[in-house]
């Protein structure tokens, strides 16, 4: 009886360090994950996107992991190397949280990633970001080497991560790209080439994730005697073979959530890849309704800080150069003083000068404190981004600042703004 015993409590310890030797999924994760991606293909929204522009996505099957020794779920590390710091800070970004490790004298450090997250993280060091994919299929420890002197070429994941080695040669790849969608100038077809040719690399690239042409299949091939296999193992006699049958299972488990976790990567990178065809193409529908220089204007009409309604159409005779704005934007205060010292400077001209608040209700009485000082006619739209004035002249940035004639029409839907000299030579031609 006692050898029995000892010999059960050998073989739990053998299948114990076995399975934290490896990876151990914990079930739901991995069912959500590809719940997850599976929603996103369902949902993706590409009835404005020509055929030839949308790239397929693989499908994921939905496979359940087994829990062998349910509860052990190990966590990843980040063992990094930074030559040259400039903190002593390394700053990794998941989903719902920021993970901070503290960089030693010579540029090391530990970051510890929780064992059941998968996804998107971004490391950040100094003034300094780089993109990293985490996955669950992990089965060691992720180096992450860099300096800072020439920080996105010398980032270095050795062989750990395929899927963040891939991203920073992406970032890399788009950064040194010749190739800029234009969709002001271009039409529909030419901006769907365009967008072809920037993503054939990447997609040759991702390819090098699969070189088993019946990926998908050996996924459910590999998968369907798993449960049959274990099952009979929790029945059989105990024996020396024990052990090694459940490390087969193991490295068959692995097999299975390795592939998945490749191809919920993959997916994820056609997803960003359709989002930006889809959201380029709809832009450019936009563009391409906006009144062009030489057209009748889209009248407005929005209150000033007095509820008196105020309209485009109301200064027909004289020039209006209008700046759409909010007090939150940066760049729209750092114009300020230049739009102040332009209606000075013309102030005999027949220019009005109109600027258009799309702050929201709330940051109503922040607008009225910053325009005490500012000059010209100060309307605010309260509906933000959906602001008809946004939606009319395809606005999806500020500062913008555009102008028109005498007679109402479009000068130029996207002019210069104040603190430039090509605004003063075109005033200079109304003069």
């Amino acid at each position: 009886m006692k050898e029995n015993i000892n010999q059960l409590t050998g073989i739990f310890i053998v299948v114990s360090i076995a399975v934290l030797g490896y990876l151990n999924y914990d079930r739901e994760v991995i069912t959500q994950e590809v719940e997850d991606i599976e929603e996103v293909n369902d949902n993706l929204d590409t009835t404005e996107i020509p055929e030839s522009v949308v790239v397929p996505a693989v499908f994921v099957p939905e496979i359940e992991m087994m829990a062998i020794l349910p509860g052990i779920i190990l966590p990843y590390k980040i063992v990094g190397k930074i030559n040259w710091p400039k903190n002593r800070e390394a700053k990794f970004y998941l989903k719902d949280t920021t993970i901070t490790a503290y960089v030693n004298w010579s540029g090391k450090f530990e970051a510890e990633i929780p064992g059941n997250y998968e996804g998107y993280i971004t490391f950040h060091h100094g003034d300094e970001t780089t993109n990293m994919y985490i996955s669950e299929a992990a089965l060691k420890d992720i180096p992450l080497t860099i300096n800072t002197k020439e920080f996105d070429e010398t980032i270095n994941y050795g062989d750990a991560s395929s899927e963040s080695s891939y991203l920073a040669w992406k970032f890399l790849y788009q950064e040194e790209s010749s190739i800029s969608p234009d969709v002001y100038n271009s039409t529909a077809e030419e901006l769907s080439a365009t967008f072809d040719s920037l993503f054939q690399p990447m997609l040759e690239k991702l390819d090098e994730f699969y070189t088993d042409t019946n990926l998908v299949d050996s996924l459910k091939n590999v998968s369907l005697d798993l449960d049959e296999e274990m099952d009979k193992l929790w029945e059989s006699d105990l024996d020396s073979s024990w052990s090694d049958e459940v490390n087969e299972i193991l490295e068959k488990q692995i097999y299975i959530n390795q592939i998945i976790s490749k191809l919920v990567f993959y997916n994820a990178e056609i997803e960003w890849m359709n989002k930006i065809k889809n959201y380029y193409l709809k832009r450019h529908e936009q563009v391409q309704n906006v009144p062009k220089a030489g057209e009748a204007a889209i009248d407005f009409t929005y209150p000033d800080m007095d509820s008196n309604m105020v309209s485009l159409s109301d200064f027909i005779g004289s020039y209006v150069y209008v700046d759409i704005w909010a007090t939150w934007c940066g760049p729209c205060k750092y114009e300020i003083p230049f739009l102040i010292q332009l209606e000075k400077d013309y102030h005999d001209a027949n220019i009005v000068f109109i600027s258009i608040s799309t702050d929201v209700e709330d940051k109503r009485q922040v607008w009225i404190d910053m325009i005490k000082n500012m000059g010209g006619v100060q309307l605010i739209s309260t509906d933000g981004w959906k602001s008809k004035i946004c939606q009319d002249y395809a606005i999806n940035g500020i500062p913008r600042f555009m102008l028109f004639d005498t007679e109402g029409n479009v000068v130029s839907s996207n002019a210069a703004r104040p603190s430039s000299e090509e605004i003063r030579e075109t005033f200079d031609g109304f003069v």
